[in-house]
């Protein structure tokens, strides 16, 4: 395996980590809602609206993670487009953290977590040239299981590998937030700092393969 693709393994195993502890994080500790994931999110807002509740702490982090698109696809020709939604993860991660255990509060951390959700989202689709999710696993599990259909092994491995990683951040965002609560969420900007600095160490730019793949 060569250094491009040692890096796009581990970064994808980071940030894939993250992506599982950051939506536990927001869903104990931050009034139920899902930072990135938002289809549940929906599902959530529209059963409370039907019951007569206008829930707007379903609603915002819907809007916001729209937002963190729009970001992320006017910075898609940049060349840094990678760096930059790093450097916002890693700013925005210790702002939510710092956030009071408030409702008004929580709205505003999960907000603040899907804009820069989004830009993960968006920024980080390639896993050794295949696509994966780094925030939610839906969509790794349907390719997981094509790749059983279809007996492919080195792909059954990394899919099965990503999902994993994804599980265990669930579970350690779970066992910190237990000791740590709501700051829980900024010890995650030392794994974004790690990634930031292996690409400007390798001086990869991942942002020329998201363009190049994206559809």
């Amino acid at each position: 395996m060569n250094k491009r693709n040692i890096i796009s393994l581990i970064s994808a195993l980071l940030l894939t980590f993250a992506g599982g502890f950051t939506d536990a994080y927001t869903f104990i500790y931050r009034g139920g809602v899902f930072a990135t994931m938002q289809t549940g999110n929906l599902i959530k807002f529209f059963i409370n609206l039907t019951n007569g509740e206008f829930k707007l702490a379903f609603l915002l982090p819907i809007i916001f993670f729209i937002i963190g698109c729009v970001i992320a696809g006017l910075l898609r020709k940049c060349k840094y487009q990678a760096h930059i939604a790093l450097a916002s993860l890693i700013v925005i991660y210790v702002v939510a953290g710092l956030c009071p255990k408030t409702e008004v509060w929580d709205i505003v951390s999960v907000s603040l977590l899907s804009i820069v959700g989004a830009m993960q989202f968006e920024a980080f689709r390639r896993c050794l040239g295949y696509r994966y999710t780094s925030t939610m696993c839906t969509n790794n599990i349907r390719l997981l299981s094509v790749s059983i259909a279809e007996g492919k092994g080195k792909v059954i491995a990394i899919y099965a590998s990503i999902i994993a990683t994804f599980i265990i951040g669930i579970v350690i965002g779970v066992l910190v937030g237990k000791g740590m609560e709501m700051y829980s969420i900024i010890p995650l900007t030392g794994i974004y700092l790690a990634v930031l600095l292996m690409f400007i160490i390798s001086k990869e730019i991942p942002s020329n393969e998201i363009i190049k793949n994206a559809e």
